[in-house]
């Protein structure tokens, strides 16, 4: 339309302008499909390139918990609370091996003999040792002072673990309620007339009937809104994914769901 001085040069170069823009935006967006796929790949021990998915992943269904029930699933199910609570029982176990040791264990005896005069003398035993006091004896006091203190700090970790899970689980709430609000906002018929009025711009372009300048207008402002359908898609996946991890039912529901 430039060569044949139906429109300025000045608006063609605009036109190629926003045709470089987002061919960019393609170009990236393959990129980032196509690393995805592979880490995807390598993740799950699959060759680069056999993994096949769907073109358009279905929204996961919103996880319809409150904060108290998600935070008592986290409690119930986190690993690394059960660790930090496994490695306080651990110490108080030996430290109850170590107070046992500190008094010795009774020795039972048992002797047969025979005496000067064909006697056979047959005898029972039992002994019960006296401990002496430190520093003649050993008390283990400094061991059980150390694993004492062991304790404390491993009781300390507990709750800070506790707290963190409590905050990870609020957090996860709020996000997911955040992403499915706005997941909302792009009402399905709005897509799909957005995806017409773009078809209907290229057409309107290809036969003089629009000008250039207001069709790129129109244009942008309608992949800016795919776009931003996309991304708001993606992040409500993310934001599913995270409340599962920070309850620790993923797993579970990956296993459910038999995929």
């Amino acid at each position: 339309r430039a060569d044949a001085s139906v429109m300025s040069g000045v608006e063609a170069d605009v036109g190629r302008a926003e045709a470089i823009r987002l061919a960019l935006i393609r170009f990236e967006a393959e990129r980032n499909l196509s690393q995805a796929m592979t880490d995807l790949s390598v993740s799950l021990g699959i060759t680069p390139g056999s993994l096949v998915v769907p073109q358009v992943l279905t929204p996961p269904a919103p996880v319809e918990l409150d904060e108290a029930k998600a935070l008592a699933e986290a409690l119930r199910l986190r690993g690394d609370l059960a660790a930090a609570d496994m490695e306080r029982l651990v110490l108080e176990s030996r430290l109850a091996l170590v107070r046992r040791e500190r008094i010795p264990n009774p020795t039972v005896s048992l002797f047969a003999e025979r005496g000067e005069i064909n006697d056979r003398i047959v005898g029972l035993g039992l002994s019960f040792p006296l401990p002496l006091p430190a520093p003649i004896g050993r008390s283990r006091a400094g061991d059980m002072r150390d694993l004492q203190g062991q304790i404390r700090a491993s009781e300390g970790s507990v709750e800070l673990v506790r707290r963190r899970v409590q905050r990870e689980v609020a957090n996860a709430l709020a996000l997911q309620r955040s992403k499915t609000a706005a997941r909302v906002l792009f009402d399905t018929a709005l897509i799909a007339r957005a995806r017409g009025d773009l078809a209907a711009i290229k057409a309107g372009i290809s036969m003089n009937q629009l000008p250039l300048r207001d069709a790129l207008v129109w244009q942008r402002g309608l992949i800016e809104l795919l776009q931003s359908e996309i991304q708001v898609r993606r992040e409500q996946a993310l934001a599913w994914v995270e409340l599962r991890r920070v309850t620790g039912t993923l797993l579970t529901a990956v296993l459910g769901e038999g995929q």
